[in-house]
């Protein structure tokens, strides 16, 4: 599922290097991949 638009993460801007390089450490299929469900009426849960 790709997503429908750009995301902006705000960080701190004395963060942004530690983030990148720390997120440069996992390989893509380890990162969080989210599905969006609309409820319906009648859905159960």
């Amino acid at each position: 599922m790709s997503s429908k638009g750009d995301y902006n993460l705000l960080l701190p801007i004395d963060k942004i290097a530690t983030f990148k390089k720390n997120l440069a450490k996992h390989p893509k299929e380890a990162k969080v991949k989210w599905v969006r469900h609309q409820i319906n009426q009648g859905d159960g849960v």
